[in-house]
């Protein structure tokens, strides 16, 4: 019996399957890590460099078939992230609840520490404006466990020309407008001590970043050369009552889709800017966040949440009550009827991409339920597992933020524009189109099982790759494994 559990255990974990459709993506070699979360590459002398833990991993990607692992240098502390610009090489550190940490190395024969940065805390992405003379930072500011420290939210932003760091705080905008429009509050704090900037992309001209507020579930637009935030825009719901929206919460072996009065709070991690005729578009990757401290907990079950609350009996009826049992449910004020009664509850992320105007936050498109759609006839077995903990279970995360697009990445492909999304729990990456800021059409899907919990996505263009052909190179964070896939220019 022993040896029987033993078997069936190591079985939910041995046997790699790969699922494609399209025939985008190909894997040509995979690097296998002790963590590895986020990486950069430098055209310079074609290196690959990898945060993941304490580790700074040196990688040479001459020949991306053959990726050789050069050196492992010990940083500390857990990076955050990393950038390079040139020869010049920043890294980031969350730090603690007083001060975060940023280093800037510069690379000759070897990576040597130019400048070294008390910043804001809870330092997370940074990244480089494509001329390079500023370097911007998302400072979290998130509480510490104990809410014995609640730092403000801010973003860092660091001219390489003068070597000097201003923070962007927001406490200049109105609350109750930005609250009006749909900014969420996360958490007990006040306003601006809840806003969580988290990612941050940049306008080719430099002169223009968009940062998410996770948490908030809004985008914060930045005018660079100003050293100003100018604006903040909510970024609404997802109504998973309308049929292009159906959402799958249930547990068990059957995959069962729902059209539930529920709306989902995009609050995206990654997202991604590209331009068409000067005009900003947006990508954003809903994965979905509730906070989850000792002294506050955001997301409750369908029993706590209606505590006090009175129901449209119309709407929730025991049907729709059982499919709901499981879910998990944001804190925020449920939406009523005329008559005072809860009609729908709010849920976190809505397992889909969407398409915002950067000019005045305005939704053009969503992708409602068509990534789990792709899942469930691509890899029914698959469908919405647990990735993190590595055990093949259908609908694993159903009952949380399912799929959990986690980032996204555009790049050019033959004169086309493509979006690579990674799905953090599905494991897999799904590639649209974009087309002059219309609707994204779908591409391909790719998924191997052995690789876990896509975290990073870092696109190299064919005139910086080392081959001359288009790479997309992905930090799996619960596998430990870095994969470099060509793309197939068609």
């Amino acid at each position: 019996m022993r040896f029987l559990f033993l078997f069936l255990l190591l079985s939910a974990f041995a046997f790699a399957e790969v699922f494609e459709e399209g025939e985008f993506l190909k894997p040509v070699s995979r690097l296998s890590l002790t963590e590895i979360e986020i990486s950069a590459y430098s055209s310079l002398n074609k290196k690959l460099y990898g945060i993941g833990g304490k580790n700074l991993y040196e990688i040479d990607l001459s020949k991306p078939e053959a990726p050789a692992l050069l050196a492992t240098k010990d940083l500390g502390e857990a990076a955050a992230s990393i950038a390079i610009f040139e020869k010049t090489f920043a890294i980031a550190f969350p730090g603690n609840a007083t001060s975060g940490l940023l280093r800037l190395y510069t690379y000759e024969d070897s990576l040597v520490l130019k400048q070294e940065f008390k910043t804001c805390p809870g330092l997370d992405m940074v990244t480089f404006t494509p001329n390079g003379k500023f370097l911007l930072g998302a400072c979290e500011g998130a509480p510490t466990d104990d809410n014995s420290s609640d730092p403000d939210g801010a973003v860092l932003l660091l001219s390489l020309e003068k070597m000097q760091v201003q923070l962007l705080q927001f406490n200049h905008l109105d609350s109750t407008k930005l609250i009006a429009s749909g900014v969420r509050t996360s958490g007990p704090a006040s306003f601006f001590k809840s806003l969580e900037p988290e990612y941050i992309t940049i306008s080719e001209d430099s002169r223009t970043a968009y940062v998410s507020l996770q948490e908030n579930n809004a985008i914060a637009k930045i005018d660079i050369p100003n050293a100003k935030i100018s604006e903040v825009f909510g970024l609404g719901t997802l109504d998973h009552s309308q049929k292009e929206n159906a959402i799958v919460v249930r547990k068990g072996e059957k995959i069962i889709w729902d059209n539930l009065p529920l709306f989902g709070l995009r609050q995206p991690d990654g997202i991604a800017l590209f331009q068409h005729k000067n005009n900003h578009f947006i990508i954003t990757a809903n994965e979905g966040a509730d906070m989850d401290y000792s002294f506050w907990k955001d997301a409750l079950k369908w029993k706590k949440r209606i505590v006090g609350e009175t129901l449209d009996k119309k709407v929730f009826t025991p049907e729709i009550e059982e499919a709901l049992s499981d879910i998990k449910l944001a804190k925020d004020a449920c939406k009523k009827n005329s008559n005072g009664e809860c009609e729908a509850f709010y849920s976190y992320g809505t397992r889909s991409i969407s398409l915002f105007d950067g000019k005045n936050g305005k939704l053009i498109w969503d992708s409602g339920s068509m990534i789990e759609k792709k899942m469930e006839q691509i890899a029914p077995k698959y469908f919405n597992w647990n990735s993190k903990k590595g055990k093949v279970k259908v609908n694993a995360r159903s009952n949380s933020k399912g799929s959990e697009p986690e980032n996204v990445v555009i790049g050019e492909v033959s004169g086309k524009l493509y979006a690579f999304v990674a799905l953090e729990r599905m494991s897999g990456i799904i590639v649209f189109e974009l087309k002059n800021g219309e609707n994204p059409q779908y591409k391909a899907f790719f998924m191997d099982s052995q690789d876990r919990g896509p975290e990073g996505l870092l696109f190299i263009p064919k005139e910086k790759s080392p081959t001359n052909t288009p790479l997309l190179v992905v930090s799996y964070e619960y596998g430990g494994s870095l994969v470099i896939y060509t793309i197939r220019e068609k």
